[in-house]
């Protein structure tokens, strides 16, 4: 299982705007836990951020469909702890779904 920790890098990418080194980092953690969700969530959000909505709508159901807590801000700011930036990208992400 992943930790915070694990995650900061990415956290950090994103927020800086490095979206594409961000997409690389998620990707990596999706590569050590393919089983968790929260790395495909931060993939979603990458592509959405990268302009590419289809494949950040598509990681993003199946996000939802795994954990419908992604559908809830109060998850992503106090349970995942994502930055603001993660969580406005998620709430966009979010309405190509809901």
């Amino acid at each position: 299982m992943l930790t915070s920790a694990d995650y900061a890098p990415a956290q950090t990418l994103f927020t800086a705007a490095d979206y594409a080194a961000a997409l690389q980092a998620f990707q990596r953690l999706s590569a050590r836990a393919p089983l968790e969700t929260q790395p495909l969530a931060g993939l979603a959000l990458c592509y959405f951020a990268l302009g590419k909505k289809p494949h950040a709508r598509r990681l993003w159901k199946i996000v939802t469909s795994r954990d419908d807590r992604y559908l809830l801000p109060r998850f992503w700011r106090v349970d995942l702890a994502w930055p603001p930036a993660m969580q406005t990208t998620a709430a966009q992400v979010n309405a190509l779904v809901v």
